[in-house]
């Protein structure tokens, strides 16, 4: 078998979507996206309000959608949750569920040394969300959900850093 070392255009990229700090914003980050089955695409992320910057500063996770491959977005963002703990929620991830619902995964810090990983779902593509539901209800310090966090084939929500014996609730429907 002969492979072919064809010379090929460059990649082209642009910055589509600038979300930087501002008064009353002083951090974005941790951000994930979903493919709605519009054709639209949702992006989820953690977005600081008030002064700090900080890790266990005030955070909701946001989203905005684009309905043109991601060339452009909506210019107003929507606040999927707010901020309902101690510190803040944050890292977000979406993920496609086998029966056709979104999982939105973000953590909920109380303190630096207690992160827990929740769920929330949706069955109308990101319209409204459930109840969350705590995937590790036993203090965790962790820093991320999934981009990190996949489903195992035994059924478990796993975080795939991990090596430890740590094994996730899973989520009945999940």
């Amino acid at each position: 078998m002969k492979l072919s070392m064809k010379a090929q255009a460059p990649l082209k990229s642009a910055i589509v979507l600038a979300l930087n700090a501002a008064a009353g914003n002083p951090r974005n980050s941790e951000g994930a996206f979903v493919t709605l089955t519009d054709g639209r695409i949702l992006f989820a992320w953690s977005r600081y309000r008030g002064e700090s910057w900080a890790d266990e500063a005030r955070a909701d996770i946001a989203a905005r959608f684009s309905s043109d491959g991601g060339k452009t977005w909506s210019p107003e963002e929507r606040i999927l949750v707010s901020n309902e703990v101690a510190c803040n929620v944050m890292s977000a991830s979406l993920l496609r569920l086998q029966d056709g619902r979104i999982a939105l995964f973000c953590l909920r810090k109380n303190s630096l040394c207690d992160c827990r990983l929740w769920m929330r779902t949706s069955a109308d593509e990101g319209d409204t969300w459930s109840e969350p539901a705590c995937c590790i209800p036993a203090p965790w310090r962790g820093a991320s959900s999934a981009p990190w966090t996949r489903r195992a084939c035994t059924g478990w929500w796993t975080p795939m850093e991990s090596s430890s014996p740590v094994r996730l609730r899973a989520m009945a429907g999940a």
